[in-house]
């Protein structure tokens, strides 16, 4: 019976690394493995992050691709979720000169909790459009956080990363 479980477990561990084999040999051709935030040790530093991600989707960033980014963030976005095909939020931003805004502070949190807070990013677009986006990195959610957001600009989109 012993022999038995030891020939399961090495055809097993066998399998296991042919698997594993394939991922790295994808991994290779993808440069799935490569993370510019472990590079610079910033992997748990979400203010540095919401900063790389807003100097991306600034259509005016020091990258001087203008829009390209931005496109290519609001195609993923209908990509990922078809029912924002037709969203007016994100159709004008295809059009529009938009404004990026990191840690904005909506005030205080109040006593009920409904109001208050400091977003991760703001994008503003024209005709009161905005997206913002909420980015998680090693840390918990607060009590009510996307509640406030979404009071402080009902008719946003809530990105949550």
């Amino acid at each position: 019976m012993i022999n038995k479980e030891i020939i399961i477990i090495d055809n097993l561990i066998s399998s296991v690394e042919e698997v594993n084999k394939k991922y790295e040999l994808i991994a290779r051709k993808t440069g799935n493995n490569f993370n510019i935030f472990n590079i610079l040790n910033v992997q748990k530093d979400e203010v540095k992050h919401s900063k790389f991600l807003a100097e991306l989707l600034n259509c005016n960033g020091i990258h001087n691709q203008g829009q390209i980014f931005f496109i290519l963030f609001l195609e993923l976005l209908k990509k990922e979720h078809s029912e924002l095909d037709n969203s007016v939020i994100v159709n004008c931003f295809y059009h529009s000169e938009n404004k990026i805004i990191l840690e904005e502070s909506i005030g205080d949190i109040d006593l009920d909790e409904s109001k208050g807070g400091r977003l991760d990013i703001v994008i503003k677009g024209e005709n009161d459009n905005i997206i913002i986006i909420e980015n998680k990195v090693d840390a918990k959610d607060q009590h009510k956080q996307l509640r406030r957001y979404k009071n402080n600009y009902p008719n946003s989109l809530l990105l949550y990363l």
